[in-house]
């Protein structure tokens, strides 16, 4: 009986695990191919969750979807971690992209909203030099060059422009998670209409997920419109995801040397906890299958 019960555990131990890796959700930090066998979890307006297999790159070029307007390896080459200051500095300078518009957006010392609307955010005229405590201004439209080096003396010597560093990478993460996910329910959506269409499309190239919404759409739980693919998960709570994102930490290179100026990387981040809980998970998963093994070889 003993005997039984360590092989019952043990199987138990083995079944856990493995929903655990099966089902994980993706992270939508990295790229659908950087993350194979994830989980996209939604609905179907009914908060039952289903878990969708990730579309393929390849998938999602079948159906000329691009949403993302960043890519991993950019933000990672600017927020590392570690961070770049002067990678981020350039970002906001030389990109006109929306994202680099929302960090100007937290830079209110040196940007304005020069459309009212939060549409664009414009280099001030002029410029308070606070990182050196002088207190001096600095006239951006004789020296741009000199701002621009404010700038990033703000964000490396200023307590507060140091701490907005860890805000600004966060926002780069978040439209990242956000064009990935947005990428996902689309191709959903497009793969629902050639389904309906009796269009094979993307049957060739998103394999997976192509069976997976076809079988939805042969059952009863069918939706009545395409568009309920593209339902996230709402407030339905899902698993834990697969791969943790990277935390956020400052480049040496571009960090101040004074203690009481550099940023605090001694508090966790979200991303970090995340990991740490990820990994403890799994840990105690492993745990039970040893003691699962160990019992049993003790009877």
């Amino acid at each position: 009986m003993n005997q039984l019960l360590a092989l019952l555990y043990l199987l138990l131990s083995l079944t856990n695990l493995s929903v655990a890796q099966e089902n994980c959700s993706c992270s939508f930090t990295v790229s659908a191919d950087d993350e194979d066998g994830c989980k996209v979890y939604g609905q179907l307006g009914n908060d039952v969750l289903i878990p969708y297999n990730r579309a393929s790159q390849d998938c999602l070029d079948k159906f000329n979807i691009r949403i993302r307007a960043l890519d991993t390896d950019q933000v990672e080459s600017l927020c590392g971690p570690p961070v770049s200051v002067t990678g981020l500095v350039n970002f906001i300078k030389f990109d006109s992209s929306s994202a680099a518009n929302a960090l100007k957006s937290q830079l209110s010392p040196m940007f304005f909203d020069s459309n009212e609307d939060g549409s664009v955010y414009t280099l001030r005229s002029n410029i308070t030099s606070s990182s050196d405590g002088s207190n001096s201004l600095i006239d951006c439209t004789a020296s741009s060059s000199d701002c621009w080096s404010e700038i990033s003396n703000y964000l490396t010597n200023d307590d507060k422009g140091a701490a907005l560093l860890e805000t600004m990478c966060d926002e780069l993460y978040a439209r990242l998670n956000n064009g990935y996910e947005l990428e996902q329910s689309t191709v959903r959506i497009a793969i629902c209409n050639a389904i309906a269409d009796t269009q094979t499309t993307g049957s060739d190239s998103c394999t997976d997920l192509y069976d997976q919404i076809s079988d939805i759409q042969a059952s009863d739980a069918a939706p009545n419109d395409c568009s309920a693919f593209g339902l996230g998960p709402a407030e339905n709570e899902i698993p834990d995801a697969c791969v943790s994102g990277p935390a956020t930490t400052t480049d040496d290179d571009d960090a101040a040397t004074d203690d009481d100026n550099a940023t605090d990387d001694g508090d966790d981040t979200s991303r970090e906890i995340s990991g740490r809980v990820e990994s403890q998970c799994e840990g105690l998963l492993l745990l039970s299958f040893m003691v699962a093994v160990v019992v049993a070889a003790k009877m």
